[in-house]
């Protein structure tokens, strides 16, 4: 049996930077998205960790963080899985039954209105 373990960190300041919500030009999430629910068939895993935003693009603080959407899949940007975070304090997220090659992540954050971020800057592992 084939296990595989990635540990991912994404660089803080990138992540401060990309994960900030844009203060006009966000967009509002759907309450559902067509992005599927992992259903783990492999051995591998990941554990994905980042700091948390504190203000917005326009630099205004960002006091109303509710939480992450985790986007990952096996082709680069082009994500097949949707993980839904409602705690803003969590900073790390563990996901397992990942299967063999290459995975590719990013982050949203989202404020208490819906507002969405921009994906993160995108991090990949081998597994």
């Amino acid at each position: 049996m084939y296990q595989s373990t990635a540990r991912i960190l994404l660089f803080p300041a990138l992540l401060l930077a990309l994960l900030s919500l844009l203060a006009c030009d966000a967009d509002i999430l759907p309450p559902e998205t067509d992005l599927a629910t992992h259903n783990p068939t492999g051995t591998g895993n990941a554990t994905l960790s980042w700091q948390p935003p504190t203000e917005r693009v326009d630099g205004s603080p960002l006091t109303k963080l509710s939480g992450y959407r985790i986007l990952y899949g096996q082709q680069s940007r082009r994500y097949s899985y949707s993980i839904e975070i409602t705690n803003p304090g969590l900073t790390r997220y563990f996901i397992d039954g990942l299967s063999e090659g290459w995975w590719y992540f990013a982050i949203v954050a989202i404020d208490s209105q819906g507002l969405a971020s921009a994906e993160s800057a995108e991090a990949s592992t081998r597994i």
